[in-house]
């Protein structure tokens, strides 16, 4: 049995409300990461030109991953919609990736730096919200497996428990089941020559004896 962690609406429509809400706070973290792009000053002092690189890579690999959580988000959206299973797979496959990344480093983090505390809430919250989101989107992809496996069944049973003949066969069928009454009507067709010819023949002999 599914279960199901949004008891409020259905597997299918909460994974799109989960897939629309992934894709409106990825856009508001490239928003926030190209307002800190103009606002990055690159003749700051205080930096050092390889701080100043790490801290422009950085920038520029986390607005690309921002961005594929964008196109992921609408793939996951398209494939509740059309109940896709390899599209929401996929996104179930990246996310896991995603997942274990961010905990790692999140706990490299918390190890090797003076982590803030409005920073760990945040990394709590973002992971767990994503561990949630991924029950949720595994529980609609073993929904989906059911609905196919009922599927399947059911076309076997109307298969097996109510065959469908071909024209031939059928045509076929009736041709031998008509067979025996075809050979008694010809057995009864033929008895009635005989009778008939051995009348004529008797009759034929009656008129010559009389001669």
């Amino acid at each position: 049995m599914v279960v199901n962690l949004c008891p409020c609406m259905a597997l299918q429509k909460g994974t799109m409300l989960l897939a629309v809400i992934d894709a409106m706070l990825s856009i508001v973290n490239v928003g926030t990461l190209v307002i800190g792009f103009l606002i990055f000053d690159k003749d700051d002092p205080d930096f050092s030109q390889s701080e100043k690189v790490i801290t422009l890579v950085v920038l520029i690999v986390v607005t690309v991953m921002c961005v594929l959580q964008i196109a992921l988000a609408f793939k996951l959206y398209m494939g509740a919609i059309k109940k896709n299973y390899k599209s929401c797979r996929l996104w179930m496959i990246i996310s896991v990736v995603v997942l274990i990344v961010n905990l790692l480093n999140s706990i490299v983090d918390s190890t090797t730096t003076d982590f803030e505390g409005t920073s760990l809430a945040g990394n709590v919250i973002s992971i767990v919200y994503k561990i949630f989101e991924m029950f949720v989107v595994y529980a609609f992809l073993e929904e989906l497996k059911l609905e196919e496996s009922r599927e399947l069944n059911s076309s076997s049973y109307n298969t097996g428990g109510s065959p469908v003949f071909s024209i031939q066969d059928q045509q076929t069928q009736t041709q031998y089941s008509s067979y025996p009454m075809q050979t008694f009507d010809n057995q009864l067709s033929n008895q009635g020559q005989q009778t008939n010819t051995n009348g004529y023949a008797s009759h034929n002999g009656s008129v010559v004896t009389a001669a």
